[in-house]
């Protein structure tokens, strides 16, 4: 276990992204800033920056595939010349230059191709430029285990967080077996994805391209999915197609590769591990999804008769997007929207307005607010004293609930979207937001007021004399430097 007097963490930067206009990430003075500020700290300390995953982002550039092992120098090479990057890889550069200055970078679920391991090469080259005493201070963790450290006389474990999200977990066996094939020149096999990633290929980055507030909106499920289908029902059939995909989500042995089920579970047969994955049908996840997310669009007799119509024809083994009524006044392109517009006649946003007052009550983004992730790894990782993760985009601080020590979420660099109560306070309010998240643009979204939130933080841990502290930090430029405040401390 690596000792550092200093251990500061960040995560989920997603660099990625070919315009300005597709890049999510939007910090490059804070990043670079805290690069630089951490570059120079007392010289005579180890001090560490731990990027815990999610570092660029190869779904998000052209040509996106589930894994790219021909493509991945030639996106990671435009990443590091795009002008929004290029500062951040200049601040590491001189940052792992220096003395006492380690860079660890652990692998997320959006940057596996850091793990082959001509991409490895080439970034620790481009990053160390052939000095040996640079690459002995750059450490990538790219096997799933995570990175564990001591400050002081406190452990530390850093993973990114898809370990323990089931539609987001990686097969790091089937990617040892690719980096082998590759390293031997043997033929690669096809790539199969976990549902998260077939979810951002498949679907997401086509809606992106209309919609692009889907990368930003907090929570997914309660937020994004109705916003989604009222602005444009015909995504409904793609939303219902990767829903069906959440049927392999029951193959538990991808997470018993990681670690992360009972080892004494019996393990799949080599049978099992190749037949095709279960079919399920996929308008019972949507069904299923709206009725958890959406309350019914009204209560009248003709309401009733349209929702009871609807699922006599489930029953009857056709999906809503089967029913299309030729020559009739609506499209049955789901029921929710059709009842939506049929028995209402009011303008989306007023709907929308209503249906979705709930979010008045989410309380996601409080940092002490338990979520799944903190939930499902915090009894699957031992005895540590600080456990750090990111994927979630959300900020956490808790006490950790078995064995002691604190949680942190380091959030995202990206931007952010929350619908807060204000914006819910009236339907005038609410079609502020309504109007920029349906025009499509990031730059409507930028423009809207107080509806993009920028919160780069960074959880650090230091040596204080004989203590050890730790805080969650927010970073933001200051006319005089970067300035680093501590949004939540244990």
């Amino acid at each position: 276990m690596i000792a550092f007097d200093e251990l500061h963490v960040i995560s989920d930067l997603h660099l990625g992204g070919s315009r300005k206009e597709t890049q999510i990430f939007d910090c490059t003075a804070e990043l670079a800033g805290l690069i630089d500020h951490l570059r120079g700290l007392d010289a005579k300390r180890e001090v560490a920056l731990v990027i815990n995953g999610d570092f660029v982002d190869f779904l998000a550039e052209p040509g996106a595939r589930y894994l790219d092992p021909e493509g991945a120098i030639g996106k990671l090479d435009r990443i590091w010349t795009d002008d929004t990057f290029a500062p951040i890889w200049e601040a590491l550069k001189s940052f792992v230059a220096k003395n006492n200055r380690h860079l660890v970078i652990n692998i997320g679920n959006h940057d596996l191709e850091l793990a082959l391991p001509h991409v490895r090469r080439h970034l620790i080259e481009r990053l160390c430029g052939g000095k040996d005493a640079a690459r002995g201070r750059v450490h990538l963790v790219l096997d799933g285990a995570g990175f564990t450290a001591q400050v002081g006389q406190k452990r530390v474990l850093c993973v990114h967080g898809n370990e323990v999200d089931t539609w987001n977990v990686t097969d790091h066996e089937q990617l040892r077996r690719t980096c082998s094939d590759q390293e031997q020149r043997r033929t690669i096999h096809e790539w199969t994805p976990n549902a998260g990633t077939k979810l951002v290929i498949d679907v997401m980055n086509d809606i992106k391209c209309k919609y692009r507030f889907v990368d930003l909106l907090k929570p997914e499920v309660k937020a994004v999915v109705p916003i989604l289908l009222a602005l444009d029902n015909s995504k409904a059939a793609s939303i219902s197609a990767v829903a069906a995909v959440g049927a392999r989500l029951g193959w538990d042995k991808v997470r018993r590769m990681t670690g992360f089920l009972s080892h004494g579970e019996t393990p799949p047969s080599d049978e099992e591990r190749t037949q095709p994955e279960p079919k399920v049908a996929g308008v019972t996840a949507l069904d299923r999804l709206l009725r958890e997310t959406l309350p019914s669009p009204g209560t009248t007799d003709g309401a009733e008769a349209l929702l009871d119509d609807a699922e006599k024809q489930l029953k009857a083994g056709r999906t809503p997007f089967d029913m299309t009524e030729t020559g009739a006044d609506t499209e049955m392109l789901g029921y929710w929207g059709a009842a939506w517009n049929r028995l209402t006649g009011r303008p989306m946003h007023e709907v929308l307005f209503e249906a979705i007052q709930y979010l008045k009550e989410d309380d996601t983004f409080q940092p002490t607010t338990p979520d799944d992730t903190f939930r499902r790894l915090d009894p699957a990782v031992g005895d540590f004293d600080f456990v750090i993760a990111g994927h979630t985009h959300l900020e956490k601080v808790l006490s950790r609930a078995c064995g002691g020590g604190i949680y942190y979420n380091t959030g995202t660099w990206a931007r952010l979207i929350r619908i807060e109560p204000k914006h819910l306070e009236s339907v005038t309010a609410f079609k502020h937001v309504f109007d920029a998240v349906a025009a499509g643009t990031m730059a409507a979204l930028d423009a809207a007021e107080g509806l993009v939130k920028r919160r780069p933080a960074v959880a650090s841990i230091w040596t204080a004399g004989d203590n050890v502290e730790s805080a969650l930090h927010r970073v933001e430029c200051t006319n005089t430097g970067i300035k680093l405040t501590t949004t939540v401390g244990i």
